[in-house]
């Protein structure tokens, strides 16, 4: 089977966090697939943006969803491009991705039951684009699927090219422009944890460059005055925040798995060098497999 009960967690003094990425995230999706065959069970994870998927897949133990959502389903001609983009529905088709994955014959259906009976806390982060704030959404907030797929949608909208999301009064926008630029380490440590398995979408080599355009940005988004700010200024956050987290490897208190290499961009829609990616991602998570086991204080994975 691809999908199984919930067990007990086995992992309880170490949160697992996921960077979002976009169509870059198939990669790190895999890490879902690779933990559940190990039987590595935490018992909080929080995620962002695209991770909102993983953070829904892992919680409900649906490998075949986690699977599909990132290799098949980004060729539905529903799913997005120029041609929604035109029609107003946004790059990412954000109505039908999210908003009808509720529904019990959408391809990314979701298991709404084993999701609402697991023993798994979660995270999920969102930020206003005019106060500025930052929300880290969970199960308090989330009494449906509907309820969590809106704060997905929420979590992973870019700003000009999809539709901002309004919720309980408030304007909502990618997590990714939070405090730590797109690694949600504030949602896991405002929960009080201080070991870490960071599930990362770029390499490790990488560093984030300045944002262009910034003129564009304060007129197109001028209604968003603290999305702007965040947006010119995210990469300097982003770059630090990993610095941190390479700084906790070193010290012992982070296990950070990051992508050997990947040349997936964020629009990237064709199903085989996405399903390459995720094969990839696969074989890279089960080799780290008995190293992050070792890290969490687990037995030996049994041949």
């Amino acid at each position: 089977m691809v999908q199984t009960s919930s067990p007990e967690p086995n992992v309880t003094r170490t949160a697992l966090i996921f960077e979002g990425g976009a169509m870059r995230a198939v990669y790190s999706a895999a890490m879902v697939e690779a933990l559940i065959e190990a039987n590595v069970n935490f018992s909080f994870v929080c995620g962002n943006s695209a991770s909102t998927a993983h953070v829904a897949n892992y919680v409900s133990r649906d490998i075949r969803r986690m699977r599909h959502a990132f290799t098949e389903f980004p060729s539905h001609p529903e799913f997005g491009g120029w041609g929604t983009y035109l029609r107003g529905q946004g790059f990412f088709n954000a109505d039908y991705i999210y908003d009808q994955a509720h529904l019990p014959d959408h391809p990314l259906a979701m298991d709404w039951e084993t999701f609402a009976a697991s023993p798994v806390n979660y995270r999920i982060s969102a930020f206003e684009g005019v106060t500025g704030e930052t929300v880290h959404w969970g199960r308090e907030h989330i009494h449906s699927a509907q309820d969590y797929l809106l704060r997905a949608r929420a979590s992973s909208t870019l700003p000009v090219i999809m539709s901002p999301v309004h919720i309980d009064g408030q304007t909502w926008f990618d997590g990714a422009f939070g405090p730590t630029g797109g690694i949600p380490l504030d949602s896991a440590e405002q929960e009080g944890f201080d070991r870490f398995v960071f599930v990362m979408t770029r390499t490790r080599g990488y560093r984030k460059g300045s944002a262009r355009s910034g003129w564009y940005l304060r007129r197109a988004l001028a209604k968003y005055p603290a999305l702007v700010e965040s947006f010119i200024t995210r990469h300097t956050r982003y770059n630090e925040t990993r610095e941190r987290i390479f700084q906790m490897e070193r010290e012992g208190s982070a296990y950070v798995w990051a992508p050997e290499r990947i040349s997936i961009t964020n629009g990237n829609r064709r199903t085989r060098p996405l399903m390459r990616a995720y094969e990839a991602g696969l074989a890279q998570a089960r080799r780290e497999m008995p190293r992050i086991r070792e890290f969490l204080g687990l037995d030996p994975l049994v041949p």
